[in-house]
C-alpha cells in the first residue's frame, strides 16, 4: 500500500482499552506502530490514516509477529500514564471526601456532646440515641465510599485488541516528512542553542514534529522537512488554522537546521 510516509514501513494498528477496579472506562487509544527495515520501531500518530491517500498496490502480505510484542510495551506505556493521573484525581478525591465526612462527624459529635451536657431528666435520650444511629450511619457510608473511591485507584488493561497490519510504500511524491527519531538531538540542541526549553517529541507523520517553549512561555510547534519544496506542495494548510502563526518548519540539510520559516508567511510563496 502507497501512503504519505517517507520510507517502506510496516504498520500494525491496534486498540488499547484501560478500566478501573469498578470497571468504567477509563481511556481507549488507537496506537499505530511503525516497524522501519533496520527493524527499528517508530510510534506514528493516527492522523496518518485520516489524512493520508492511500493506494493499494499488493494485498496478501505476511504478517510480522513481532508486533505483539512491542503492542505490549506501548500499552503499558499508557497504563502507566493513565495511572499516574489517576492516583492524583483518586487521592484529591479521597481528601475531599475524608474531610467531608470529618467536618460531619465533628458536628455530630458536637451536637452529642451539647444535647448530653442539657440530658436533664433524660428529656433529651431520644435525640441522643438519634444522634448515635447518625454517627453510625455516617461511619458506615464513609467507609463503602472510600472504599469505591480506592477501587477506583485501581486500574487494569484490557486485552489489546488488534485491528490491522499494512505494509506501507512512500508515495510516488514525496511529502518532505521525517521521522522525528532521526533528528531528535539535532533540534533539540537548535532549540537550546536559541533559549527555547521543553522539547517534546511527537508521533511520526503527525501534525507536527516537535513542540517547544521560549522564555514566555509561548508554545512553538515544529515541522521538519527535509525538503522544503515538498512539505509546502502537500502539506493541508486547514488543519493548521488558529495555530498558523505559531507553527515553523525546520528546512534539514546534512543534518543540519539550514532554514526556519513560520507556516502562515510560507502561503506568500505559494
Amino acid at each position: 500500500m502507497r501512503a504519505s510516509v517517507s520510507e517502506p514501513l510496516t504498520i500494525e494498528i491496534n486498540q488499547v482499552t484501560i478500566v478501573d477496579g469498578t470497571g468504567r472506562e477509563l481511556e481507549q487509544q488507537l496506537i499505530l506502530i511503525g516497524k522501519r527495515t533496520s527493524g527499528e520501531w517508530v510510534n506514528i500518530d493516527p492522523y496518518l490514516l485520516f489524512n493520508g491517500d492511500f493506494q493499494i498496490v499488493e494485498v496478501n502480505i505476511p504478517e510480522d509477529p513481532s508486533f505483539k510484542r512491542e503492542a505490549i510495551v506501548q500499552a503499558r506505556k499508557i497504563l502507566h500514564e493513565v495511572q499516574m493521573k489517576r492516583d492524583n484525581y483518586v487521592n484529591k478525591k479521597s481528601a475531599y471526601l475524608r474531610k467531608s465526612f470529618e467536618e460531619q462527624m465533628n458536628t455530630l459529635h458536637e451536637r452529642l456532646r451539647q444535647y448530653q451536657l442539657n440530658n436533664f431528666d433524660n428529656r433529651n435520650s431520644a435525640l441522643i440515641n438519634q444522634i448515635y444511629s447518625q454517627i453510625e450511619d455516617l461511619e458506615e457510608r464513609s467507609r463503602e465510599r472510600l472504599d469505591e473511591i480506592e477501587r477506583e485507584r485501581s486500574i487494569q488493561l484490557q486485552p489489546i485488541k488488534r485491528i490491522a497490519q499494512l505494509r506501507l510504500e512512500p508515495s510516488e511524491e514525496n511529502n518532505g516528512r521525517v521521522i522525528p527519531d532521526d533528528v531528535v538531538d539535532l533540534v533539540k540542541e537548535y532549540e537550546y542553542r536559541n533559549g527555547r526549553l521543553n522539547i517534546r517529541q511527537q508521533k511520526a507523520f503527525g501534525l507536527i514534529d516537535f513542540t517547544s517553549e521560549s522564555t514566555n512561555e509561548e508554545t512553538r510547534f515544529i515541522i521538519v522537512t527535509n525538503s522544503l519544496s515538498d512539505l509546502l506542495r502537500n502539506i493541508n494548510y486547514e488543519d493548521y488554522v488558529g495555530i498558523d502563526n505559531s507553527v515553523f518548519i525546520y528546512a534539514v540539510e546534512n543534518n543540519e537546521i539550514k532554514e526556519e520559516i513560520q507556516l502562515e508567511k510560507t502561503l506568500r510563496i505559494l
